[in-house]
Parts: C-alpha cells; sequence; structure tokens
C-alpha cells in the first residue's frame, strides 16, 4: 500500500467515523493536546471499533491501517482501559506479522505501552 493511498484510507476512516466530508480532514502531525481537541472519546471509541475490525481481517494492509487509526484514538484518549486494549492487540499483532528485528520491536514496544508494561 503506497503512502498516498494509506493516507486517503485513514482520511476516510476519519471522515466516515466523524460525519465530515473527506475534505475536511487533514492528516498531520499533531500533538496530543491537538488530537485531543479534535477527537472527542465517544470519536475515539469509534476509531478503536474500526481498528479491531481491520485487525480482524488480518492482511498487512488492514493492519497498517488499523495501526494508525488505534494510534489516533490512543493519542486522543490514552487513559480509556478499551482503547489502550485494542492498541495493545493490534500491535502485538503487527509485532507477529512482522518480518524484521526492528518492527518486531518497535511494533512489541507499542503493545506493551499500551498497558503501561515497564520492561
Amino acid at each position: 500500500m503506497s503512502d498516498q493511498f494509506l493516507e486517503r484510507a485513514i482520511r476516510e476512516q476519519i471522515a466516515l467515523i466523524c460525519q465530515c466530508p473527506v475534505a475536511e480532514v487533514t492528516i498531520e502531525e499533531f500533538d496530543r493536546e491537538a488530537i485531543r481537541m479534535m477527537i472527542d472519546p465517544m470519536r475515539a471509541a469509534c476509531i478503536t471499533r474500526r481498528a479491531e475490525q481491520l485487525r480482524e481481517g488480518a492482511s498487512e494492509d488492514e493492519l497498517r491501517l488499523a495501526g494508525h487509526l488505534v494510534e489516533l484514538a490512543w493519542l486522543a484518549s490514552p487513559e480509556d482501559p478499551a482503547i489502550q486494549a485494542a492498541r495493545q492487540r493490534v500491535f502485538s499483532a503487527r509485532a507477529e506479522a512482522a518480518t524484521s528485528t526492528m518492527a518486531k520491536g518497535v511494533f512489541g514496544w507499542a503493545a506493551r505501552e499500551s498497558t503501561g508494561e515497564q520492561y
């Protein structure tokens, strides 16, 4: 999946969940505070449910998109236990599917971080 295609897919998923036109959704580098202002907890929960659906599809592209969506939800609402658990499941699945040692490490770290596990 190309980066342009992935960005478009993320924008479409967020537009669908937030019920706004795709043209209004921008993907930029946001800090946590900007994301929290943009996405309320209810929308974060909807984004998380969509990420879980994509994780269950388990194709490489679906897992990649699920990772971006669940990360966005977690940045918006990091203290939500359901979002933490979903992030842990998505990144664990990405770690299991990864073929490089570096990717396995990064995704494994993100999965552990989701539940506050220290190492």
